[in-house]
């Protein structure tokens, strides 16, 4: 069975979840929470440390480098959906 995604072309899918690991789960969920964290702590930081920055602004810093890792992380495989994917002959 093949899925169809917008970025990473066809990619085969198993009907049965045979990766399932709940340790792998349990520590990307425990990863995941402790960035959410250092995100809060170090944007506190950094609105005390500059203290005549508005809350909109530190809001708009936050998107703006959010949007480049997100583009950063979706684009890694991009090279391969372009080019090297497509037959040659």
């Amino acid at each position: 069975m093949l899925e169809q995604t917008m970025f990473l072309g066809n990619i085969p899918v198993d009907d049965e979840d045979e990766d399932h690991n709940p340790s792998r789960g349990i520590l990307l969920i425990n990863c995941s929470i402790f960035c959410l964290s250092l995100t809060f702590l170090s944007s506190k930081f950094l609105y005390e440390s500059h203290s005549d920055m508005k809350p909109s602004q530190l809001l708009f810093m936050r998107g703006v480098i959010s949007t480049l890792f997100r583009l950063l992380w979706v684009n890694t495989k991009i090279k391969f959906v372009v080019w090297d994917s497509i037959p040659s002959h």
